[in-house]
């Protein structure tokens, strides 16, 4: 049924609102719609207010309520609002005033906040992390990206699982001995990935090329990540 707000005793009720919270993710050109009527007694204005941050409201406009017998949808549109597109955290909020009388009323019916879809999720490409260094204390690693533990425990001589990571956007991959804290990253790298696109990240080298033999060609033992592009995800016939 129908939301039916009434100006209550002494039209106490002017002035309240109701509020719809609506994430906008994946979408823009928001508008809300709504069906009113109302009697001639009840409530005679709706200030439409919107929220980008969830908490703090700014007008958009307000418009003389429908106090007759017959529904009216009204729409109230957000396409040019800066940051109200793709926003989790966007609400209206809507107040009444202008009641006469305490049964005097408004109806909405069919309550909506709609848009146009963006395009889908973000852009992703994969990567596959070959753990290919020799140094012993280096045995077994954990992966982290952009500060968060991405794998665990993946051995020497071994490869993770394709990931799914963000494309379009610097990410920071940092090589940790296993079980160790973020702070103990042997590696950090900054890795800008394009979309749809398959990488093999090889990681090879020592912690400390001085422990070591030197290359017998003078090429470098230091640990590094090298990445590369153009994989598969699947085996070449």
């Amino acid at each position: 049924g129908s939301f039916v707000p009434q100006g209550g005793a002494d039209s106490e009720n002017n002035g309240e609102s109701f509020t719809i919270s609506s994430s906008t993710e994946g979408y823009e050109d928001i508008n809300l719609t709504y069906a009113t009527r109302g009697t001639g007694t009840g409530f005679s204005s709706h200030l439409v207010e919107y929220t980008l941050d969830g908490t703090t409201y700014t007008t958009l406009e307000t418009r003389d309520a429908n106090q007759t017998s017959s529904w009216e949808t009204f729409t109230f549109d957000f396409s040019a609002i800066d940051g109200a597109d793709d926003n989790p955290d966007f609400a209206v909020r809507v107040t009444l005033d202008g009641s006469t009388s305490e049964s005097g009323n408004n109806r909405f019916d069919n309550v909506q906040i709609t848009g146009t879809a963006t395009g889908g999720s973000a852009a992703t490409a994969q990567i596959q992390i070959v753990h290919n260094s020799a140094d012993p204390a280096f045995e077994v690693v954990d992966v982290y990206v952009n500060g968060e533990e991405a794998v665990d425990s993946q051995a020497f001589r071994g490869a993770t699982s394709f990931l799914e990571l963000p494309a379009g956007t610097e990410l920071e991959i940092d090589i940790v001995p296993y079980n160790a804290d973020l702070t103990e990253s042997v590696f950090n790298a900054p890795v800008t990935l394009t979309a749809d696109e398959v990488y093999y990240v090889i990681a090879s080298g020592v912690g400390t090329p001085g422990d070591f033999a030197a290359n017998p060609n003078d090429v470098s033992t230091a640990f590094t990540l090298d990445i590369v592009g153009g994989g598969s995800t699947t085996a070449a016939n």
